[in-house]
């Protein structure tokens, strides 16, 4: 989290002064009126979220997870998990903060994988957006020709990492 702030810190000082040596000062807080305004505009979202995230993890204890995590695996599991994955229609703030709460469990990171590419290839919430903005047949090869992706990433993480854990390469040793 640290080098990702350093490294955010930096792009937006690179940027701050893109901007006040193409435009000047009025450029820079126009810049600043238009991030603080997001900002408000985000802010409840962001509380709300990180509220909702941490009354759900209170709720969903070890024992619970340990059940599910024991019964989806192998090709079953992944597209389980993927479908699953699809269906989440929460955003960044509620999805990254659910998935860490897989850290030290012994979910397959196949299945894991398979969770994430689903949310993001899926993403069956977005179905009504792109059918009305776009067009019926486009949204619906679009979901076709995307189908096998998540079950394609798992598979390759299948091959490549077997039946480790999450907990077991998250806590891996490195040299």
């Amino acid at each position: 989290m640290k080098k990702t702030l350093i490294g955010l810190s930096i792009a937006t000082l690179i940027i701050v002064l893109l901007a006040y040596f193409t435009g000047g000062t009025d450029l820079v807080l126009e810049g600043l009126d238009r991030a603080f305004g997001n900002m408000k505009k985000a802010g409840f979202m962001i509380l709300t979220s990180f509220l909702l995230i941490g009354q759900l993890l209170c709720i969903v204890d070890e024992n619970m997870v340990n059940r599910i995590l024991n019964n989806i695996k192998g090709l079953k599991g992944i597209v389980i998990s993927a479908l699953v994955g699809g269906l989440m229609p929460v955003g960044p703030y509620l999805f990254y903060p659910f998935v860490k709460m897989f850290h030290g469990h012994d979910l397959p990171y196949y299945i894991l994988i398979a969770f994430i590419f689903g949310k993001y290839t899926y993403d069956f919430a977005r179905i009504p957006m792109e059918i009305s903005l776009v067009s019926p047949k486009i949204a619906l090869l679009r979901y076709l020709s995307t189908l096998p992706i998540p079950i394609i990433a798992a598979l390759i993480t299948y091959r490549l990492f077997r039946n480790r854990t999450l907990s077991q390469l998250h806590h891996r040793k490195t040299d």
